[in-house]
This record gives structure tokens, sequence and C-alpha cells, in this order.
């Protein structure tokens, strides 16, 4: 595990996790669904023709698209966070789990990601790593998260 990952670039996708660079299919059915996490029935999004490898029986094509177009700093109450372009942010079936909602972050999941970024950013100044850790950090946004967040907590 990368600890400075987040910190330092992004994945390029909105979420985190592989959702948004896979195809969740159920093996037994051929069943489309958007992650293992979420392989309920209501969540079925096709099924799959083999060996032509084609989709049918399309029931929802709009929740593919929304989760292939989802950026988790864009979440109800990420848009505003002061680590949202730091934060690794949560598993959508987690928070549908929690939350009955895909697109709801989890405070707890929040509060734990909080403190893991207010850790690390300590545990590198304690180790006096900070200064070179905020120079290897290329874009303005994060850099400025970085330290607004650093200000905040006193480190």
């Amino acid at each position: 595990m990368n600890t400075l990952s987040n910190i330092f670039f992004s994945v390029g996708r909105g979420i985190t996790c592989s959702i948004q660079s896979t195809l969740g299919v159920r093996l037994g059915d051929m069943s489309i669904f958007p992650c293992h996490r979420l392989a309920y029935p209501w969540f079925e999004i096709g099924k799959l023709k083999v060996p032509e490898f084609k989709v049918y029986d399309v029931k929802k094509a709009e929740l593919m698209l929304g989760v292939h177009s989802a950026d988790v700093s864009n979440f109800p109450g990420c848009d505003y966070c002061m680590i949202n372009k730091l934060c690794s942010g949560c598993c959508l079936g987690q928070q549908y789990e929690s939350s009955y909602d895909l697109f709801y972050p989890d405070r707890n999941v929040c509060r734990l990601l909080h403190m893991k970024i207010r850790s690390l950013l300590k545990a590198y100044k304690d180790l006096d790593m900070l200064h070179h850790i905020l120079t290897l950090i290329k874009n303005p946004e994060t850099l400025n998260q970085v330290l607004a967040f650093c200000e905040v907590n006193n480190i």
C-alpha cells in the first residue's frame, strides 16, 4: 500500500477503485453489475452474450453512465470538504449498504480518511520529511489543500 498515493497523484478516474475501468460480470448467468459489491438484482445493468461479448437485455444504462462519470470530489458533502483532492473516496457498495444511496459518503469513513491524512502528514513532519514531500506535489490545487489542512490541524 502506497501511503503517499492520493496526495501525489490521481488515478485519472473520478472514483479511485476499479469500478470505472472494469466490467463486473456474474459468471453464473452473465449478468452485468457495476461491481461485486453492487451485485443486487435492482442494480443489474444487463446481460453479456458470449462468445460475441455483446450486451443485451439492458435494464440500467443510466446507472452505468452515472457510475462511469462520477467523481468522488463532487459527492454530497465532498464538494466543499477541505481534503476532497487528497481523499481516496469511499466504496460505492459500502455507501449503498450504509445509506441506500451509492453516491452518499459514509461520514464514519470520511472521519477515518481525515485521520489517515492527518496522521500521515503529522508523521512526515515528525520525521522531518514534510518539506520534501511538499516539493513533490506538482498540482497547485492539491498543494494548497495540503497546506491548508496542515494549518488547520496545526501540523
